[in-house]
């Protein structure tokens, strides 16, 4: 009762470090923690009361080393035991047990803190009735709801679902497992917008009573970024241009579906490899460091590269290769944006090449034109002459040989007539098949033994719009070109004819169409001259062996028949010409070209031309077959000679190119006033288009130049018919 310790069990010194003898006697207060000191001495007095036989307290017991644990004391009053006289003490170290509720506590603190502070929308429910227990800020944060909002509500009635199916999908998934994880649902803000979440849930128990656990995270705009991902993929997919991403040493990690159809590789094969295996061999080192060199110091490359695809072939894109930043600014990819241009190029040349032939054409045309009035002059003064000497006359053979050679000249000036598309054909529809078969019968005799000729024609073709000779001439020209090329070694002439779908022009749909090809096993035409070999006067034969004109004449025939030529040659291998020609059904009325005749007898003439030779000729010629004649230099005198006196003629013959009124603008001068009377053009480029215009202008009759004296009587013969 004094304080002094009288007895201590051994397993003191296990727990607290002192053994029972070096306590014995001392005063048991001084293993109290000096706070805790007058506590325990206060507990003491009281359980020294008669009032009093139990104690339970705790405090710090002081260990031998000076440390202290905590413990919970049981004090048993023991003042009425004659042996012991004293107080029964019974330590028990609570160390794990305070550590324990330390925990416990900082869980909770940390619960509540995470509770709180969480950016993430977290709420507690009632399990039986969904009624809002907590929320914290992040879900006012998120939602708009604020805790007066929801207090006493259940989600149902704020209405934050945006579809029920997903709270029914939570309920079954509480109800199956007691938690859901990583939901995705969309859920509505208090103003009505819309939110994606990906919600977690559990059951919990607070106070006995079952309550849901829900922390949902906002993925709004991961999801937007997810969906602009996927469109964005959808489109580099989709694009048609070629697009590819590599890493820094050029190893290529992506490629979209474009790729494949411009290389023939698949992503497979793509992917892991180097674009290297796109190399053509057509470009030197120094092109592809040049590229290097640009995209490493950040810049962007754009030009354009010749590749080579899987099997072999050869293509051209145009390329914009640029680096790819991270947010610190370093490189850590290469992107190319690449566009097959390949097609592009074969119709910007073919474009190039059709200017390039229209303007020699109209070039030709103008020459032409000189030329059919220097022939005219000749024909007729030559013509004239021969006339006047006696029948056994040496002369009239000479002046013979005049014409001709003047008939010759003439036959050239309409193939460059023809080439530059500026002379009358008569077209109809005719069936190609049938004249390609004339024209083989021919050849076939024709051909040397050294040269096979193999046939591939579909004789169900439809028919094209043409002129008969034109189809010959083209079949007969390329034949000729072939046997041309393998005259030395021989080789195999092969001729088709399938009918076929083409788009004739570019962007135009593909319509019905008859493809003729004439290929041989010559030697092959070079490269330089395969781009020049449809230019007038262009030719690679021996001097004296070809004008130059026969593919050039081919080239505008089949302009003028709005088709397609093209041609494709490898040295050593051989060449192919291809020729699409559009399919016509039927005769259409006007498409067929007849001269027309006016029921009167030319007796008095107005002749109308600007060269005083051929003028001066012609008006001989014409006195002499009994015809009036009156001549005018010009359109504007012979208006003049016409409007005074109208009734004068019964015919005009006039020239179409003079200066101050050509011959159209003198005929329409002429039916403003009414007039019916036959007028003649004569022209030395008339084509079937300028036909019907002309006619349509009240032309009555045309003449080709150059032509003979005999030509022209005939022909006004003809207006008497």
């Amino acid at each position: 009762t004094d304080g002094i310790m009288k007895y201590k069990t051994p397993n003191i010194e296990k727990w607290f470090g002192w053994k029972p003898e070096e306590l014995l006697g001392t005063d048991g207060f001084i293993t109290v923690h000096p706070d805790d000191l007058e506590r325990v001495k206060n507990e003491f007095v009281t359980l020294l009361g008669v009032e009093a036989s139990v104690k339970t307290l705790e405090y710090r017991y002081k260990c031998k080393d000076g440390s202290f644990k905590p413990i919970e004391l049981t004090a048993t009053n023991l003042i009425n035991d004659p042996i012991i006289q004293g107080v029964l003490l019974n330590y028990h170290d609570i160390s794990d047990r305070n550590e324990m509720d330390d925990k416990l506590r900082s869980s909770e603190e940390t619960f509540r803190k995470a509770f709180t502070t969480s950016p993430d929308s977290i709420n507690i429910n009632r399990l039986d009735d969904g009624k809002y227990i907590s929320i914290n800020q992040g879900f006012t944060n998120i939602t708009g709801f604020t805790e007066a909002d929801v207090q006493g509500k259940s989600s149902l009635e704020i209405n934050i679902w945006d579809n029920p199916e997903d709270r029914e999908k939570l309920a079954a998934g509480l109800r199956a497992h007691g938690e859901v994880k990583n939901l995705a649902t969309r859920f509505r803000t208090k103003t009505g917008g819309i939110l994606y979440g990906l919600m977690s849930a559990s059951i919990m128990e607070l106070d006995g009573i079952k309550h849901i656990l829900s922390i949902t995270r906002d993925i709004t705009l991961r999801e937007r970024t997810n969906r602009e991902r996927k469109r964005l993929s959808a489109a580099i997919e989709q694009s048609t241009d070629t697009i590819v991403i590599t890493d820094l040493d050029g190893t290529i990690i992506y490629v979209n579906s474009a790729f494949g159809h411009s290389s023939g590789y698949t992503a497979e094969e793509a992917v892991g490899n180097n674009p290297r295996v796109l190399k053509s061999g057509k470009h030197e080192t120094s092109f592809y460091k040049q590229i290097w060199d640009t995209i490493l110091n950040g810049k962007t490359w754009q030009g354009r590269m010749i590749n080579k695809k899987k099997d072999g072939s050869l293509y051209t894109e145009e390329a914009s290769i640029s680096p790819v930043r991270d947010s610190s600014g370093s490189i850590i990819n290469f992107v190319a944006v690449k566009h097959d241009i390949t097609e592009h190029l074969l119709l910007e040349a073919r474009l190039h090449q059709s200017q390039k032939l229209e303007a020699i054409g109209t070039m030709v045309g103008g020459i032409s034109h000189e030329f059919n009035n220097v022939l005219q002059s000749i024909f007729l003064y030559a013509g004239l002459v021969q006339d006047e000497l006696p029948e056994n006359e040496d002369l009239r053979s000479n002046f013979q040989h005049i014409l001709d050679d003047g008939n010759r000249a003439s036959d050239l000036i309409k193939q460059i007539l023809t080439f530059s598309r500026k002379t009358k054909v008569a077209m109809e529809p005719q069936p190609l098949h049938e004249m390609a078969m004339e024209v083989l019968v021919l050849e076939r005799a024709s051909l040397p033994a050294t040269i096979e000729i193999k046939t591939d024609i579909d004789m169900n073709c439809g028919m094209v719009f043409c002129d008969k000779t034109q189809i010959s001439q083209i079949i007969m020209n390329l034949c000729n070109n072939a046997q041309h090329a393998m005259e030395e070694k021989g080789g195999t002439l092969t001729v088709s004819l399938q009918q076929t779908q083409a788009s004739m022009n570019n962007g135009d749909p593909e319509t019905e169409a008859l493809e003729l090809k004439v290929s041989d096993t010559g030697q092959g035409i070079e490269a330089v001259d395969l781009k020049k070999i449809f230019d007038p006067f262009f030719t690679t034969k021996e001097l004296g062996k070809g004008t130059g004109l026969g593919l050039s004449v081919i080239h505008g025939i089949v302009e003028m028949m709005d088709g397609q030529i093209s041609v494709t040659s490898e040295i050593g291998k051989g060449t192919t010409f291809r020729i699409l020609f559009p399919v016509t059904e039927a005769v259409q009325e006007g498409d067929v070209i007849k001269s027309s005749a006016a029921d009167v007898m030319s007796r008095s003439i107005l002749l109308v031309d600007d060269e005083e030779s051929i003028r001066s000729v012609t008006q001989i010629i014409l006195a002499r077959k009994g015809f009036k004649v009156d001549s005018a230099s010009d359109g504007t005198q012979a208006l003049e000679l016409f409007k005074a006196n109208p009734g004068k003629y019964d015919l005009i013959v006039t020239d179409q190119s003079m200066p101050k009124m050509s011959g159209v603008e003198l005929t329409k001068a002429i039916r403003s006033t009414k007039s019916d009377i036959p007028i003649m053009l004569s022209t030395g480029q008339l084509g079937v288009e300028d036909e019907t215009d002309f006619k349509d202008i009240g032309i009555t009759a045309f003449i080709q130049k150059p032509w003979t004296a005999v030509e022209l009587i005939e022909r006004i013969r003809e207006l008497g018919n």
